[in-house]
């Protein structure tokens, strides 16, 4: 079983402590301020789950209720008929069985927006962590003492079945057949799997137990509210909501049963707090900006005598790569640069296409004005064409603990950089590639997978959540087999479970939007970022979800050619050269949560 990295269930007490110190940062007075996004938090929601984790009244409320289920339950059952029918209670699961306060304290803790992957995470990787709602599991093993069948009806995911029942085994409350656990396959509405248990099942149903009113009827669906309705429009619906309480009056207590959730659900959707909106609730944590880019043939002007692929790109070579032209391109890719991350520029950022330290230096130089102070990973590789990777990071932010180079044995292509960094604690590996061209056999760049895959596991069966950021250039597409067999990078959250990492650029219709190369008038995803399991799991070092995209940040960054579509737009057409040249790629970012 994996290992949780800091899902500590009470933490909020540290928060208010945090909170109390006018969000002030505990990192000290040299932190640069540029890099942290601490904001005054709204609120919303902290003070209902220092309720529920807290509060002896929230559990009084939950043991009441469930002993007066029990009444009611034992009563219906008295007087249920003898007809072959099987008894049955339908439960929500979520804060209705299982207390997840410690995925809404990492929520408010992270700052992250809610989104249902993120869940699907807890789903997965959070079964260790779950408690029960005060109450539920005495209730449960009586009603099934006494006979009665207990279904699940939960917009759980389906496809996490396993690790739902595994977590409800180890609560102690074990599902007894499948037909007793419903799960959301493609609708919210419980409607239909409610009518199954009377329809195909054979069950009569005797209590419904939840803590969203949706649990007990669709009705009570709030309606869609438009984002720039009035106070009166948004108090009509709420209003409205209540009378159809008021009119289900026999239902309460008697065959529909309610807990209290004061964290979320049906309720919050008028206040605005649906979604994304848990995005404003920053009470801690600092935002990390990454990047990787392959910048094209970033030469210097000196011919090398150890490599071949380098003459064109000097002054007498049929480029007339000058003094002038470098300058140039360096400028036009700092300004780039310099914009990434809302102008922050990145803590980290990977290189492709180098040709040795001397010219990231370079370009280190003109991002200055960021203010970052970044120290530079690199050594030459054996690549013919003179062409390295590297790494550069702000040591403001992180502290290089190590650096690592893994040779490919494939036709004398880049060698792979690895380099851990630190901060506060935590640890992360950053990989930087640029595997073997489309033009070399796909077995080279399988080779590449293999040999980084090979790290990977390394590090991974020391740590199996160890956090790692793999970045660069693939020369493959994400449903390639060097990426999805050889490195076993996939870009379904369900599959991760088999040992697989999560290509956070994964698709299967590479378009303008996600796009990072052009081929034939086509765009491809060839630059691509990869993360570690343990970086999707809550607590210390965690990826943004859905951070990763190309970026346009110059406004002739792009071109459009005569007969083609838009693409980046290159420092040379052949041998001629272009002022407002940048690269044949497009630059990638992503944002980690520490």
């Amino acid at each position: 079983m994996f290992r949780m990295k800091t899902f500590l269930r009470f933490f909020l007490m540290p928060l208010v402590l945090f909170s109390i110190g006018g969000m002030q940062c505990a990192c000290g007075q040299d932190s640069p301020q540029v890099l942290l996004r601490s904001e005054n938090p709204a609120y919303r929601g902290f003070d209902a789950n220092l309720y529920m984790q807290t509060s002896a009244e929230y559990r009084a409320v939950c043991l009441q209720t469930f002993q007066w289920a029990m009444l009611r339950l034992q009563q219906a059952l008295a007087v249920a008929p003898q007809d072959g029918r099987r008894p049955v209670i339908v439960m929500d699961l979520d804060e209705t069985v299982i207390d997840n306060s410690g995925f809404q304290s990492w929520m408010l803790r992270s700052g992250l927006a809610y989104d249902q992957a993120f869940f699907d995470r807890w789903e997965m990787f959070g079964g260790d962590q779950v408690e029960l709602i005060p109450g539920a599991k005495p209730f449960i093993l009586e009603a099934e003492r006494l006979g009665v069948g207990v279904v699940h009806i939960s917009n759980r995911n389906d496809r996490f079945r396993e690790a739902t029942k595994q977590t409800l085994a180890r609560l102690g409350i074990p599902v007894q057949s499948d037909r007793d656990l419903k799960l959301a396959t493609i609708t919210s509405d419980k409607t239909a799997r409610r009518q199954e248990v009377e329809s195909q099942d054979n069950g009569r149903i005797l209590l419904l137990v939840g803590d969203n009113l949706r649990d007990f009827d669709d009705t009570f669906r709030f309606p869609a509210i438009a984002a720039d309705a009035q106070a009166s429009e948004i108090a009509a619906v709420i209003e409205a909501r209540k009378r159809l309480v008021d009119s289900a009056a026999a239902n309460w207590g008697a065959k529909w049963i309610v807990l209290p959730n004061p964290a979320y659900g049906e309720w919050t959707k008028p206040l605005g707090r649906e979604d994304r909106d848990f995005a404003q609730l920053k009470h801690r944590g600092t935002e990390i900006g990454m990047a990787f880019w392959n910048v094209e043939n970033l030469f210097d002007l000196v011919d090398d005598p150890k490599v071949n692929g380098d003459e064109e790109f000097t002054p007498e070579g049929p480029n007339r790569w000058t003094k002038e032209r470098l300058e140039i391109k360096l400028n036009n890719l700092a300004r780039v640069i310099r914009r990434m991350h809302n102008g922050a520029g990145p803590a980290v950022l990977g290189l492709a296409e180098v040709e040795n330290r001397a010219v990231v230096e370079m370009l280190v130089e003109k991002l200055k004005p960021l203010g970052r102070e970044y120290k530079i990973v690199h050594q030459d590789s054996p690549s013919d064409r003179g062409i390295d990777c590297a790494l550069i990071y702000d040591v403001r932010v992180f502290q290089l603990a190590s650096e690592k180079f893994h040779f490919v044995d494939a036709d004398n292509t880049r060698d792979i950089v690895e380099a851990k960094l630190v901060r506060d604690g935590a640890t992360i590996t950053v990989f930087v590639n640029h595997w073997p061209s489309r033009g070399n056999q796909p077995s080279t760049r399988m080779t590449a997978a293999k040999t980084l895959r090979s790290r990977t596991d390394e590090i991974l069966a020391a740590d199996p959540l160890a956090d790692l950021v793999i970045m660069g250039d693939f020369n493959d597409y994400p449903i390639d087999a060097s990426l999805t067999n050889g490195l076993r990078a996939v870009g379904d959250l369900s599959m991760l479970q088999q040992g697989n990492l999560f290509n956070t650029s994964y698709t299967t219709t590479p378009n303008a939007t996600n796009g990072t190369y052009v081929y034939q008038n086509q765009w491809g995803v060839l630059d691509q970022i990869i993360v570690s399991p343990g970086m999707l799991i809550p607590g210390g070092v965690s990826w943004g979800l859905g951070s990763t995209q190309p970026v346009v940040l110059a406004d002739d960054q792009m071109y459009i050619p005569a007969n083609g579509i838009p693409r980046p737009s290159r420092s040379y057409s052949r041998t001629t050269f272009h002022n407002n040249g940048y690269s044949d790629h497009m630059p990638i970012v992503t944002t980690l949560f520490w």
